[in-house]
């Protein structure tokens, strides 16, 4: 029906969101409640932010292997 699932086995990622009306994704690096804070954002074809998802953190502190991956996709795909 036009959308995409995510969800199922082990992972926590879990959700859905219409592929069809996604135009952007885009790789975020900005402070969040004062954080270092890296996310992917899946960007609607109006600028509306449909689903993001967020480097992980354990006790209250990034993952520095899941940042280190982000930050290599980010570069990756830099425009």
């Amino acid at each position: 029906m036009g959308y995409y699932n995510l969800m199922g086995g082990k992972s926590p990622l879990q959700g859905h969101f219409k592929y069809g009306d996604i135009s952007e994704i885009g790789f975020v690096t900005m402070p969040f409640m004062g954080r270092e804070s890296h996310f992917a954002a899946f960007f609607t074809t109006s600028g509306d932010v449909a689903y993001s998802m967020y480097v992980g953190r354990e006790k209250h502190k990034l993952i520095e292997s899941a940042k280190e991956k982000f930050l290599a996709l980010q570069q990756k795909y830099k425009a």
